[in-house]
């Protein structure tokens, strides 16, 4: 894998989408390599660049929270116009970690079931605050 990033060429690169996109080409396929993985190499390499998202990306956490809020996630990616109001006040990459970290509490707030019937063990520094949409 460390030979098809080496041979990644990121001159002709315009954007975070283009990042992405060549990310997921080069690397997508290779074993325990998935959606999340090659979005936050495409965060890290674009920050480099000077790129950041147009729109939110949806991998597994992000998607859930998106399908939580009553969002269409078919797409793999979100405009932020069609989010909630009080998420369009902050970037894309930012939506998507709220999206992910929180996608219980918005499935509690929409009131959709976790698919395993139990809540994932809240992250370090979590408070049971109320969140306003």
């Amino acid at each position: 894998m460390s030979q098809q990033l080496l041979r990644m060429e990121i001159h002709g690169l315009r954007s975070f989408r283009d990042v992405h996109r060549e990310l997921e080409g080069r690397i997508g396929d290779f074993p325990g390599i998935g959606p999340l993985t090659v979005y936050d190499l495409a965060l890290a390499i674009g920050a480099h660049l000077g790129f950041e998202p147009e729109a939110v990306y949806l991998h597994a956490g992000t998607a859930a929270g998106a399908r939580a809020l009553g969002l269409d996630t078919e797409a793999g990616t979100l405009s932020i116009d069609v989010l909630p109001p009080a998420f369009r006040k902050l970037r894309c990459y930012e939506v998507e970690d709220c999206l992910c970290i929180y996608e219980g509490d918005l499935r509690r707030i929409g009131g959709s079931p976790r698919p395993s019937g139990r809540d994932p063990i809240p992250p370090v520094g979590y408070t049971d605050t109320a969140i306003h949409l």
